[in-house]
């Protein structure tokens, strides 16, 4: 790991552990055992910068009949006390002024899993990124629970399976959300439009699809192709606990061929983290510059090969190769 990135990840951890500090200050209990936050994005990553903007979900702790939703004041409380929390830590606005600050319930994260009401209801980006990139921020306990709620609704046939089992449910899902994460982004592309802002908004949504949002997913499907058959619930949990890089050099640490190749892939994805440690304006600046844009697609694509060779080798190795593609 490089000096770069070390420091990125210590940042990070500070930063989070600032925000747990803050929120159980403006909360105390009064809603621990109602509510978890977790964060994702590039802090859940480890890999923020002063730059970063935060990326926060809330679920609400599922007792199964007697689930009661939060009212409309508490709701509102708690938006109130996550941008005071914001604020505090001078940090971004959150997207589209907070319009995704949405409660979900454990019901609805895998109650939905799989139906139209997934995507409409934005319960599958939450569950999904509860389990490729996150970390708790209030409400601990009640995230580890929801955790392994979650998990269980993946492990349906583990019980038949005991010895052999596959996650294929939970490979399908992932592979879902990489799949929905290219057209989401190709239904929105705006290289073609008049606005330079757009069109820059644009480019870098695509270059973050080709690193960080690649990482998360086939880090994932690395783990999961790595264990191959005989995967146990305790292992996934393990995993989630780390974040996208870890899961990768965990996934290769037997493999020196895999682990050079790995090496590889985070220079790549080094230059690509200092090319987002700057402010929104140079980045726009930056990625509307051709050359720039140029070289940087250039890393992306040899990134995205390391990455396949990799995944698809160790899926071959566990003979698990199939259901990544059938």
């Amino acid at each position: 790991m490089s000096d770069y990135i070390k420091k990125n990840k210590q940042y990070s951890i500070e930063r989070i552990a600032e925000f747990s500090d803050q929120l159980q200050d403006i909360f105390d209990s009064k809603y621990s055992n109602k509510i978890c936050i977790y964060a994702t994005g590039s802090y859940a990553r480890y890999e923020a910068n002063e730059h970063s903007d935060l990326d926060v979900f809330i679920a609400i702790s599922d007792k199964g009949k007697d689930t009661k939703k939060l009212t409309k004041i508490q709701e509102s409380e708690i938006i109130s006390g996550l941008e005071n929390m914001r604020v505090n830590s001078n940090l971004q606005e959150f997207t589209d002024g907070g319009d995704y600050l949405s409660f979900h319930t454990a019901s609805d994260l895998i109650g939905n899993l799989g139906n139209t009401k997934d995507d409409f209801e934005n319960t599958f980006t939450a569950r999904m990124l509860l389990l490729l990139e996150s970390k708790p921020l209030y409400g601990e306990d009640n995230y580890y629970q929801l955790m392994r709620k979650i998990t269980d609704a993946y492990f349906n046939d583990f019980h038949s399976h005991v010895d052999n089992f596959i996650p294929v449910f939970l490979v399908n899902d992932i592979l879902r959300f990489w799949r929905t994460l290219c057209l989401n982004y190709e239904s929105k592309r705006s290289y073609r439009e008049d606005n330079k802002q757009a069109r820059g908004k644009g480019h870098l949504q695509n270059l973050k699809l080709k690193f960080s949002r690649l990482l998360i997913c086939f880090a994932t499907i690395g783990y999961l192709a790595k264990q191959g058959q005989g995967l146990k619930k305790d292992d996934l949990i393990d995993m989630i606990k780390l974040p996208p890089q870890a899961r990768f050099s965990a996934s290769i640490q037997d493999n020196e061929e895999f682990q050079l190749m790995f090496k590889r892939a985070m220079v790549l994805y080094e230059t690509f983290m200092k090319s987002m440690d700057a402010t929104s304006d140079e980045i726009s600046d930056w990625i509307m510059n051709k050359n720039h844009r140029g070289l940087a697609f250039k890393d992306a694509k040899e990134f995205g090969d390391i990455i396949y060779k990799i995944v698809f080798s160790l899926a071959e190795q566990s003979k698990v190769e199939r259901f990544l593609v059938v």
